[in-house]
């Protein structure tokens, strides 16, 4: 009975994710996405939606406290020097686009607790499962989705984030790049770079307008205007190709790595990608304004 019924599970997890191909269910040959589904009650959903627009709120206000304060504040909170006028950059309405906020959560005669461990502000993960898997688990267990609406909310929310975007940096009709890391080495655990790239693609599916895919490790940046091989190239990132970039969605690369992204000839990249955004030579999603935002410190702060 066990064999068949293993057989049997195995056969129902393949059919169940082969209709989602893009969502990397299998790992270097282990099994990531389950057969399996967690259900809350509805009051959970709805108390944890409260608790991250009540954290939405007070993150608003220890923004704009930040924002108060000089260079002296933000080196005491832990914003290395480079970060200080980048973080002020608030490109877009909000101030992140996408983020994660992770939760603990326990039940005290029988009221939820809920209190922020992390906030995942700038380069979140997680976004296939929640998306993609999540989905396809609720509707083959004929169970309400609890995130059914929230693809058309991102969607919606990518394209006000690029047209806010392009009037921030003053460009009508900007090249869009998404891009993901292509990660280490494939190791005997988890591949990371497949979630990057599987999840980068998702959220460049979303955006209807034009734009394309790069690996971060093939975008070149040009530190100052000159002509290269008898071509003119201004100040600004550039596709392998060598077409600049207006707005870069980067997703996965987390900008604590900016100062120190340092190329083989000792040019501070990561410096000068900062300077694109302040110059307004760069947009950038998720915005600058997240960065402040993930930041381990800004959360000691608020607690």
């Amino acid at each position: 009975f066990y064999p068949r019924k293993l057989k049997q599970l195995q056969k129902e997890r393949l059919a169940v994710y082969q209709a989602v191909p893009s969502f990397f269910a299998d790992v270097n040959g282990l099994q990531y996405g389950l057969l399996q589904i967690q259900e809350f009650p509805k009051s959970y959903y709805e108390a944890v939606r409260e608790a991250v627009k009540a954290c939405n709120h007070i993150y608003n206000k220890t923004y704009d406290l930040l924002m108060r304060g000089g260079n002296k504040e933000l080196e005491e909170i832990g914003f290395h020097r480079v970060f200080h006028e980048y973080i002020t950059h608030r490109s877009i309405d909000a101030l992140t686009l996408l983020g994660r906020y992770d939760f603990a959560v326990t039940e005290n005669d029988e009221e939820l607790s809920i209190k922020v461990i992390e906030f995942n502000s700038d380069t979140p993960l997680l976004i296939m499962e929640a998306f993609v898997a999540n989905e396809a688990m609720c509707n083959h267990f004929d169970v309400e989705n609890p995130n059914k609406d929230s693809v058309k909310q991102l969607k919606d929310a990518i394209y006000l984030a690029i047209e806010q975007t392009k009037a921030y940096i003053g460009v009508d009709k900007p090249n869009i790049v998404f891009s993901a890391s292509k990660g280490p080495e494939v190791n005997h655990i988890y591949d990371d770079s497949i979630e990057c790239v599987r999840s980068t693609e998702f959220l460049q599916s979303l955006y209807d307008g034009e734009s394309s895919f790069c690996y971060i490790e093939d975008l070149t940046i040009v530190e100052e205007d000159s002509t290269i091989n008898g071509s003119f190239y201004e100040k600004g990132l550039y596709t392998k190709e060598m077409k600049k970039v207006d707005i870069l969605y980067r997703h996965t690369y987390p900008a604590e790595f900016f100062p120190e992204d340092i190329a083989a000839d000792g040019t501070p990249v990561g410096e000068i990608l900062i300077e694109l955004v302040t110059e307004k030579k760069l947009g950038l999603i998720n915005p600058p304004t997240a960065f402040a935002l993930q930041s381990k410190s800004l959360l000691g702060l608020i607690w």
